[in-house]
């Protein structure tokens, strides 16, 4: 088998397309096979190889994921590893979420649809609420990158919203605690609705509250209160959101929600 210095087969640099981090030109028997669509990699590749990993772990597949739902199509058709991981845990369906790629999931799943593990559980299901090496899941990547569609169609299709990664996070808080503004559309709507998941707190002891009020997202407090989210829980370092509210001098531009909170039963124990 023909390996370049990254440790990849002409499969994976198939699977890279026009990718920066390819060195050298595709193999000619690749690029012509390529033609056309559909494309049956299995009779130019051996079974054997398919699933081979490059010196970082990756397969044809997972560079595939990140892009071309044709290509994860015709990998899976040749017998690629689905829900095979890189050594720190990332699958193909990872990498899609990462990417934004509904589509991609979409393809992934259907491969996978009908089928049980040894414990009679939905494969695709699992996959897409696989943990990463960090406790990541598919949809955590997705909130936290704020790919929506990609996001509801994880949610709609299955994905669990209540695990926590490492650092005790749940899909919420990592829609929250974004560098991009949340939109309070349906995937916002749809964690919402999920009990209990409003009040989970992370190992620093914050609700996903707790996020939007760090980040100035009032508005999107004022839903979560709403939603039942408790207001007086307090995280690690002592704090509710009213002393967050008061610390960060965001009070001023947010009169409305003050007001809100001032309706509430315990503001004023809470001001002591």
């Amino acid at each position: 088998m023909c390996l370049n210095v990254h440790g990849r087969t002409p499969l994976h640099s198939y699977a890279l397309g026009n990718d920066s981090s390819v060195h050298g030109p595709l193999p000619n028997d690749i690029f012509r096979h390529c033609i056309g669509d559909p494309f049956d990699i299995s009779k130019h590749v051996s079974a054997e190889s398919i699933n081979l990993t490059d010196n970082a772990g990756f397969t044809a597949l997972h560079y595939a994921a990140r892009r071309n739902p044709q290509t994860v199509e015709r990998l899976a058709k040749a017998g690629a590893n689905l829900t095979l991981t890189t050594p720190r845990g990332v699958s193909a369906f990872h990498i899609a979420a990462q990417s934004g790629k509904a589509n991609v999931l979409g393809v992934l799943c259907s491969f996978l649809d009908g089928d049980q593990d040894t414990d009679g559980l939905d494969k695709a299901v699992n996959a897409l609420s696989e943990e990463d090496g960090r406790g990541a899941t598919p949809l955590m990547i997705a909130c936290r990158q704020n790919h929506r569609v990609t996001a509801k169609y994880l949610i709609d299709h299955g994905a669990d919203v209540l695990i926590q990664d490492e650092d005790g996070m749940t899909a919420l808080h990592h829609l929250v605690d974004s560098q991009v503004v949340p939109s309070p559309l349906p995937v916002w709507k749809q964690l919402m609705a999920t009990p209990g998941l409003v009040n989970i707190t992370c190992k620093r002891g914050n609700t996903a509250l707790h996020y939007a009020m760090i980040n100035d997202y009032c508005p999107l407090a004022r839903e979560l209160i709403e939603a039942g989210a408790d207001v007086w829980v307090t995280n690690l370092c002592g704090r509710n959101i009213l002393h967050q509210f008061f610390a960060d001098s965001i009070v001023w531009h947010h009169l409305d929600l003050l007001e809100h909170l001032a309706g509430m039963d315990g503001f004023q124990h809470a001001l002591c």
